[in-house]
Order: C-alpha cells, then sequence, then structure tokens
C-alpha cells in the first residue's frame, strides 16, 4: 500500500491515541480480571497561569488501522477526542464486522483489503452512522514504536501458552503463560494470533482492554511536556490524510487530556451478534449506542 512520509502524522497518533479508547464499566471490570491483573527566580512578581480550557470545536473522530499481514493481523479503532470531557473513547471495530457501501455487500477487512483506508473508513461510517474525518494507518515497526514513545509496553495476564510462526512475516512467536511485560512487538503479536481462543470476538475485546491499559498507565508529566519533541524525532512513513495543522490546531488540547493522574482512554464494545459465517453484525442499537458515546446527539 501506497505510504506518505508524514513524522507529524505518527506524532500525532501517538498523541491522539494517548489520549485514548473505550470501556464500560461491568466490561472493563470482566475484562481486567482476564487480562490485566521549581520557583520563579526574577524579580519580577509571580504571574498566576490562567487555566487553560480547551474550546468547544475540537473534537475529532478518527480511525486508526494497524495494518501487519493477514486479515486476522489487521485491527480496526475508530476514536473520538473529546477534550471537555478529557477523554479520548475508542471502539474496536472487528475486521470481519458486516457493511454496506452501494450494492457491496462484504466485511470490514474485505473493503479495507480491495480498496485501503478511504474504503473501510467509508465502510464503517454507514456502519456507524458516524462520519470519520481522518484516518491513519500504521505497520508492524510503526506500532512498536509508538508503543515505546508512550511507556515501552503493559503488564497483562496471558492465560496460555503461544507458540506459532507467523509465515506472512517470518516471526516466531514465544510468550509463554502468566503475567508478562509485553512491549510493542508481543502486544501485536498477542492480538494478532491466529488462534486465538475465544476468535474474533476476544480479539476485539482483547484489543480495547490492552490498549486501553498501555495508554492509561502512560500519562506522565515527561509524555505531557514532550509532544513537540516527539513530534521532531518521530520519522516515520504512514498512510494518512492528517496534517501538521492538525496537531497544531488540538496540541493544548492533546495536552489538557492527557495531564498527569488522569485516565482518558476508555473503550465500548459494539453490540451485535456473531454469524454462523464468522462475520459479525451490529444490531439496531449500535448507531444510537455510539452518537450517545461520541456525544453527537
Amino acid at each position: 500500500m501506497a505510504k506518505r512520509k508524514r513524522s507529524v502524522a505518527v506524532t500525532y497518533m501517538l498523541s491522539i491515541f494517548i489520549a485514548l479508547v473505550l470501556v464500560g464499566g461491568t466490561g472493563l471490570f470482566i475484562l481486567r480480571e482476564y487480562v490485566f491483573d521549581a520557583e520563579d527566580e526574577t524579580d519580577e512578581p509571580a504571574v498566576t497561569d490562567v487555566l487553560y480550557t480547551p474550546p468547544e470545536g475540537l473534537e475529532q473522530t478518527a480511525l486508526f488501522i494497524l495494518d501487519s499481514g493477514s486479515e486476522s493481523e489487521r485491527i480496526f479503532v475508530l476514536t473520538r477526542l473529546l477534550p471537555t470531557e478529557k477523554q479520548l473513547v475508542c471502539v474496536p471495530i472487528s475486521s470481519k464486522m458486516q457493511a454496506q457501501v452501494n450494492t457491496t455487500n462484504t466485511t470490514i477487512g474485505e473493503f479495507y483489503r480491495t480498496g485501503g483506508a478511504i474504503s473501510a473508513e467509508q465502510a464503517i461510517e454507514n456502519t456507524s452512522g458516524v462520519e470519520i474525518e481522518k484516518y491513519m494507518v500504521f505497520d508492524k515497526e510503526d506500532f512498536a514504536i509508538f508503543c515505546e514513545a508512550i511507556g515501552g509496553g503493559v503488564t497483562i495476564n496471558v492465560p496460555y501458552d503461544i507458540n506459532y510462526l507467523n509465515e506472512t512475516t517470518g516471526e516466531q512467536t514465544i510468550i509463554p503463560s502468566g503475567r508478562q511485560l509485553l512491549d510493542g512487538n508481543q502486544i501485536r503479536r498477542y492480538l494478532t494470533y491466529p488462534e486465538l481462543q475465544g476468535g474474533d470476538d476476544m480479539r476485539v475485546k482483547l484489543t480495547a482492554s490492552i490498549v486501553t491499559e498501555l495508554l492509561n498507565q502512560s500519562q506522565t508529566d515527561t509524555l505531557a511536556n514532550s509532544l513537540d519533541s516527539v513530534f521532531k524525532k518521530v520519522i516515520n512513513e504512514v498512510d494518512t490524510n492528517i496534517t501538521s495543522l492538525d496537531f497544531d490546531y488540538r496540541r493544548d488540547a492533546i495536552k489538557y487530556v492527557i495531564e498527569p493522574t488522569t485516565t482518558p482512554a476508555v473503550f465500548r464494545i459494539p453490540s451485535g451478534d456473531w454469524q454462523e459465517d464468522g462475520t459479525f453484525k451490529t444490531d439496531e442499537l449500535f448507531k444510537d449506542n455510539i452518537k450517545e458515546w461520541f456525544n453527537l446527539e
């Protein structure tokens, strides 16, 4: 897939993703049980800083895609930045979710395979009823950089041994069961494990809970104060329509959201049913739910 050089975009992804991802109270409790075990020295009088309050209109909906190979290795997360609520809401989207664009009925993953991010974006818009303003696709190297930039990894409880050879990437993955600190590459390999117990339903839930935990544990002064330096350091190639103006326009709002001691990343799981053919069909409540989650009503 063709890519454009945008260090800005990767950094924007890091920044906005750090602000991110969605969780219901009961659902989060269940998943966590399963997965996560200086003074002014001048002579001038001190001036009290004016507390920043983000204005209305800085909300944004973006689609983030991890593409590291086959269909099971493509992960979609629809996000909504809500600065005034200090929250980034994320909805994991299964690559096997059913969608329709014009007369074509197929899965999100298939729309992406045949038409790229733009096609997947349109399919998700039709299914969710939500307009997507920005998108970003990053590969396995991008994801590793992302994880390293926001803290390096996450400690989770792996319920069983994982040992497999990825024929697409040539990677041999060995992750023993038990409480493990996983770095970015291991997180990706775990989330895209083709024989994941519970299948794609569990893949969606793990994506939501692991990414949320990863992002929320990374809220530090260093991160909040280094967005610009990260912006300058990170050089990569990504497929995106995010620009430097997007980052500049929302920089203060992003810093406000990821203020230390906060846990802005939350997730919500799409409602619907898994079909006999292995696809996921959203129910009638999904469109109403997502508008409520994203404060679009």
